[in-house]
């Protein structure tokens, strides 16, 4: 791995409410003890599995260990191992199945964000989000603005690149989802999901992918945090309204893991809430 001097440490919070579902299936791993070492470096991953939360599980154990063994990240090519690790770890998954240890149906979503120095990677399947707000200055009222950037994609039947994708695989849509024998997802890519992947789903391609979206970003004094979360949260507020309700917060001397808590807490207690989990991070520069 590429040394790089550290310039911020991280402040972090984090919180999960299962909210009206019978089962929390949402799960985050963090592995952060090499961010103030001479090679800087951090992990922070959100899952949110459905059907079951043996996949979430899953992924949340053995993510960072899979990624770290690739040969791509041995030779610091972050993208293309969070690439080859999402895949694998996909494998894995199905291998457990086939072998009669894990569940037939269920999958997740996963979210992963990786600090090399000021290099911020994330790669995501699903709904789960990464955003990072970028400060902008104060208007005339004296209030922070903020450059909102996502990070990570979307994975809808409606985006137009995944429906192109499905109708290409013979993929079967209707009212968003795409539908297998005795189920459906709302989603187009997920880990797991099995029968709607080849070979189980009798198709030209997958139906739900693991081919993750990946973006890149280099941060700097004026990246302030960095919010992962399941769409528990982000059913609720987008992030043109947490942003300003996170630099609110902050500005009352809230701490990372209160402002986690607060936000998993007003999503938890909507009528019909989903699974949350918020994952904050505050970049500390020096």
């Amino acid at each position: 791995m590429p040394s790089q001097t550290a310039t911020y440490q991280i402040e972090k919070g984090v919180a999960r409410v299962q909210g009206s579902r019978k089962y929390q299936e949402d799960e985050y791993a963090i592995e952060d003890a090499e961010l103030n070492s001479e090679n800087p470096l951090a992990l922070y991953m959100v899952f949110d599995g459905h059907g079951s939360g043996a996949y979430s599980s899953h992924a949340a154990k053995t993510f960072a260990s899979v990624l770290k063994s690739t040969e791509a990240w041995k030779a610091g090519k972050i993208d293309k191992a969070l690439r080859e690790a999402f895949l694998e770890e996909d494998r894995r998954m199905e291998e457990q199945v086939a072998q009669g240890k894990g569940v037939e149906r269920g999958g997740t979503t996963a979210t992963v964000a990786v600090l090399v120095g000021k290099q911020l990677y994330v790669a995501n399947v699903g709904d789960s989000r990464s955003v990072v707000a970028q400060r902008q200055g104060v208007n005339a009222n004296g209030t922070a603005m903020y450059n909102v950037v996502r990070l990570s994609k979307d994975h809808k039947v409606t985006d137009p690149t995944e429906a192109k994708r499905l109708d290409e695989a013979d993929a079967t849509v209707r009212r968003d989802r795409v539908i297998s024998t005795g189920h459906a997802i709302n989603m187009s890519r997920a880990l797991g999901d099995f029968d709607f992947k080849e070979p189980r789903n009798n198709a030209p391609g997958d139906w739900i992918s693991p081919e993750p979206h990946i973006s890149a970003i280099t941060i700097d004094a004026s990246h302030e945090f960095l919010i992962l979360a399941s769409d528990g949260l982000w059913g609720v507020l987008d992030e043109y309204a947490l942003i300003p309700a996170v630099s609110e917060l902050r500005s009352q001397n809230k701490s990372a893991q209160e402002i986690a808590q607060v936000f998993a807490e007003k999503c938890g207690a909507v009528p019909g809430a989903d699974n949350t989990t918020v994952l904050a991070l505050f970049f500390k520069w020096q």
